[in-house]
This record gives C-alpha cells, sequence and structure tokens, in this order.
C-alpha cells in the first residue's frame, strides 16, 4: 500500500517546489493511513442492498467480457487502461429504462443482469428525491488522477464496494478532504469539483451514477459565450458563428483553461497560484486578446500579447483597449460584444483589414504600447514566434468547419500545421516571426509569466531553450500538442529540462503518462510549470 501511496505522491515530491510543502504532503500521507487502517474489510458482511450487485461486478470481472476502457476515462486513471482489470479499468451501463428500442451499448449488452441491478440499487443508496441517473461508470481496481468529469445534469453519487482497505476518494474544496466511500455513498458536483483516488489495496469497485448534458449546439455555445463576453467591463469584443465563442468558453468558465491545477491535487505544492496579478505576461497565441484582458483585469502589472493572424489582432488590440492599426479609436461592433467577419481583404469593424501587407516587417500594426485597462501598459506585437533568427513565414488559416462555423484560432506556421500532406492547403498570409529566446528575442528580464499557445509552435520553441533562456520566468503555462508529436520520450525530456531550471512541471496524467510510449489520443494536453523567483542572470543595459 505504501508502495502505491509513494507511486500517486512521486510527481510531487520530485518538483524542486515541493519543499515549500513538504509539510502538508507528511500530514496527507498521515490521513491516507488512517483511513486504510480504519477499513477493515469484511465482505461477507456487505449491507445486503449492496450483495447482488458485489456477485455481479465479480463475475463480470473474471468473465473476460470487461470492455476496454474509454479514451476520455484511460487518461485520468492510473496506467491509462493499458493493463486491462490488472492495473484498473472501467466502463459505463446506461439505465435500461431509459433505453429505447433497438441495440444497446456494449456493457448492457455483455452484462445486462448487472445493469438491471446498479440502477435498482441507486434509489436504495440515493438521498429522498433523487431523480434516476442515465448512466452509471463501473470500476474495478481503479485510481483516477485529479480531474473533473464531463457537465452533468445532476450531482454524481459515488459508492466502492468489495473486499478492500482504504479506496477513499479526495474531493477539491471539501473540507475533509478524504472521505471513504466504502458502503457510504457521496453525493458531489463531480463536473465542477476536481476529484481524485486515494490508494488501496484488495479488490475494489466504485459505481457512479451521472446523468450527462447535452454537448451545447452551436447556438448554445454562441449564447453561453455572448453571455461570458458581456459580463466582463467593457463587453469583449468576438466574432459571431466563429471559433471565438469556444475561446470565450473554455478561458471564462469558472475552471479556465489556463487557471492552474485544481487545488489540494497532492502532486502540486499548496499554495502556488497561477493568478497572474502582478506579474508581467508574455501571451503568445493571444487570439483576440481574451487571457490579456483577463491577466489585466486580474492585476498584471503589464501584458504582451503576440498574435500573428491580422483579423486575430485587430479584436486582441480593441479588447485590450488599443487604437485600431489605422490610429482610430477600436470599434468592438454592436454594444461592444459582436465584430462581424470581414470578408478576405476587407476592412473589419474593428479597424484593421484582413489581408495586410506580407513583407515582415514591424508596423504600427505589428508593434503597438498604449496604456491599456486600469492603468497597466499593454503591447500587442502582430507577430508570430518561431525558433532561430527573426525572419519570415507563412501562416497556414484554419479552415472553416463542416458546419460552417470559422476556425479563427488553428492558424500556425506550416511546418506545424494542421493541414499536412495529402490535404488541401488552407488560406496563407505572410507574417513576420520573431524568437522566444536570447538577444532579439521576445523574453525578457521583466517578463514573469509565460502563456504559450501557439499551434504546435511550443514544440520546436520548448525543444530549443538553453540553461538560463527562462530568464525571470516564475510561471508558465503552455499546450503541448501530443497530435503533432506522439512520442511521450520527447515531451518528458522537456518536462525534465525544465525542472533541472527549477520548475515545478504539472499536467493531468502526471505519475502516468509517462509509462507509455506513444500519445495514443486525439488531443492535446495543458501543461503548468511554477518556481521561485530565480536570481537575476543578466545585466545588460537593455533589459534582456
Amino acid at each position: 500500500v505504501m508502495a502505491t501511496i509513494v507511486h500517486i505522491v512521486l510527481g510531487w515530491l520530485s518538483c524542486p517546489a515541493a519543499r515549500l510543502g513538504s509539510h502538508a504532503a507528511a500530514q496527507w500521507q498521515a490521513r491516507v493511513r488512517a483511513l486504510i487502517a480504519a477499513a477493515p474489510p469484511d465482505a461477507a458482511n456487505a449491507p445486503p442492498e449492496y450483495r447482488e450487485v458485489l456477485r455481479l461486478l465479480r463475475l463480470a470481472a473474471t468473465s473476460g467480457l470487461w470492455p476496454p476502457t474509454t479514451a476520455a476515462r484511460a487518461r485520468v486513471l492510473h496506467g491509462c487502461g493499458l493493463s486491462g482489470l490488472a492495473g484498473g479499468a472501467t466502463f459505463t451501463l446506461a439505465n435500461p429504462s431509459s433505453l429505447r428500442k433497438g441495440r444497446p451499448p456494449r456493457a448492457n449488452a455483455a452484462f445486462p443482469e448487472l445493469a438491471r441491478a446498479v440502477f435498482a440499487l441507486e434509489p436504495a443508496v440515493a438521498p429522498r428525491g433523487r431523480k434516476p441517473s442515465t448512466q452509471c461508470a463501473v470500476s474495478c481496481n481503479a485510481t483516477f488522477v485529479p480531474h473533473t468529469s464531463p457537465p452533468s445534469l445532476d450531482l454524481s453519487l459515488l459508492v466502492g464496494l468489495g473486499d478492500h482497505h482504504g479506496g477513499g476518494v479526495a474531493v477539491e474544496g471539501d473540507a475533509s478532504a478524504i472521505r471513504s466511500v466504502r458502503y457510504k455513498p457521496l453525493l458531489f458536483d463531480a463536473s465542477r469539483r476536481a476529484h481524485w483516488s486515494l490508494p488501496f489495496s484488495g479488490e475494489l469497485f466504485t459505481l457512479s451514477w451521472f446523468t450527462p448534458a447535452e454537448p451545447p449546439g452551436t447556438a448554445a455555445l454562441e449564447a453561453r459565450a455572448a453571455r461570458l463576453a458581456a459580463e466582463r467591463d467593457p463587453p469583449l469584443a468576438f466574432r459571431h458563428g466563429s471559433t471565438d465563442s469556444n475561446v470565450l468558453c473554455e478561458l471564462l468558465s469558472p475552471r479556465g483553461v489556463y487557471s492552474g491545477p485544481p487545488p489540494g491535487d497532492p502532486r502540486w505544492p499548496a499554495g502556488l497560484s497561477f493568478s497572474p496579478r502582478g506579474h508581467v505576461l508574455l501571451d503568445v497565441g493571444a487570439q483576440i486578446g481574451v487571457f490579456s484582458r483577463m491577466a489585466l483585469d486580474a492585476g498584471a502589472a503589464r501584458v504582451i500579447a503576440v498574435e500573428p493572424e491580422p483579423t486575430n489582432a485587430a479584436l486582441c488590440r480593441a479588447n485590450l483597449g488599443l487604437p485600431s492599426a489605422a490610429g482610430g479609436a477600436p470599434r468592438a461592433g454592436a454594444q461592444g460584444s459582436e465584430c462581424p467577419l470581414p470578408a478576405d481583404g476587407a476592412p473589419t469593424e474593428c479597424g484593421a483589414s484582413a489581408g495586410g501587407d506580407s513583407r515582415p516587417k514591424l508596423n504600427r500594426a505589428q508593434k503597438q504600447n498604449s496604456i491599456g485597462r486600469g492603468g497597466s501598459p499593454v503591447e500587442v506585437l502582430e507577430l508570430a514566434l518561431a525558433a532561430g533568427e527573426a525572419g519570415a513565414g507563412d501562416l497556414v488559416l484554419g479552415k472553416t468547419r463542416s458546419d460552417g462555423v470559422r476556425n479563427t484560432w488553428r492558424h500556425a506556421l506550416r511546418p506545424n500545421s494542421h493541414y499536412q500532406s495529402g490535404e488541401a492547403p488552407g488560406e496563407t498570409v505572410r507574417v513576420a516571426t520573431i524568437p522566444l529566446f536570447g538577444r532579439g528575442g521576445v523574453l525578457t528580464d521583466k517578463v514573469s509569466f509565460v502563456k504559450l499557445d501557439c499551434e504546435g509552435c511550443e514544440l520546436d520553441l520548448l525543444g530549443s531553450f538553453l540553461p538560463g533562456d527562462w530568464r525571470q520566468v516564475e510561471r508558465l503555462v503552455f499546450e503541448w500538442s501530443f497530435t503533432k508529436e506522439r512520442r511521450m520520450a520527447v515531451f518528458t525530456d522537456v518536462v525534465r529540462r525544465l525542472e533541472a531550471e527549477g520548475f515545478c512541471v504539472h499536467y493531468e496524467g502526471r505519475g502516468t503518462w509517462e509509462a507509455m510510449e506513444e500519445w495514443p489520443w486525439e488531443m492535446d494536453a495543458v501543461v503548468f510549470a511554477a518556481r521561485a523567483r530565480p536570481a537575476r542572470l543578466r545585466r545588460d543595459g537593455d533589459g534582456r
């Protein structure tokens, strides 16, 4: 059991910054030991209402019919579901009463009696008045890393069964932090509060009943984006009929994509915040400036936004309170919340041209300083970052999606484009490029917070830094494009080199993804890195 405990906290304890939270680590381990000791196994005396379900779960586990774990669940499962039941596995049953006529889901077809028993158990153990759930996640010997579940229409109900010690659950924001769920159902908001498994020994089954929310359609997503944009003061400008709505929803949701690891995650030192307050932020891949604006509103000392695509950069300037490229006052469209999509080469209502000069030079539209929101200095660079010397490159624009939504966030330099051999090339725009590191690079000693979301460019940037290149950076958040570089050895080498620079590095699958040779899923990952303020490395007059 203690070996499992060490495995779960390994990612945390290996971080250089973990010394800041060593006392919290000792407290957490002590509480886990106490939980294990307090739960003697006694399967024969399982509460009567659980016995039939437990019998059927044991039959399912030995039947050879247990379905493989889905990609979404495997990503947050220790062992990634690659070892079957021996390393933990999970599947989902549908409530038989909610199924329409026709072919049942795979798990229901394999275990129809278990499905009926599981959903008959729910009302027997749930709080009075709870509506029947439509689905139940069934797990065997599974431990999960800290994660949130997909949106649900109701609270999740979680319970553990079987002959085991430990196996509790930790929930973000829960005053008691650790809960035993062995025949003790736990009701909580799994879609909003991060939760994770605790070590166990023996046989552990878990049931988690939930009713998933339908994914929002385009109209619902835009309505939500409009509401979130209007809640800012002044409202954020964006383009209807585009993926600007996705950006707004991802960043302005209660748990924004760049907000940092979930509080209480034992792999992450307590007290390390990813708030940009007081920081000088370098926002690479600023798109329409949503994160830059959030940083200013949160009290960032300064923001440097880098965005190469001309129409995105125009909206970014408008959202940061800067004059348009033409020098006039920024216009954000009707009521400051909508900016219509321009025809190619036509002026936008945000004051920029969609065509733009293809010559790789810095002009007023590419570099602009002003006093933005709250009196903080703001700078917008209409440039692309690239490894090597400054120059120019072709920015391949995102293609309009099959549903007619214009793709405004998948723009990438040609070597990193989503559209590779065998695909029709997207429209291109000639843009100036600038390095991130070194003399002449955009990263100076003044920058303390870096966000990199640049559609694959981060693979080159993070693969090329030298010792000391991160200068005075204390916080780094980046999206790693696993769909463009699937070799885990490349990713873990970057993690190791960042740790050598003093960063504590965190990502959703820390402590379990490393066992894979290649990334198996069609999704990317957000990575967080933090360190104490380093000693000043350079004093060469220009602030670099």
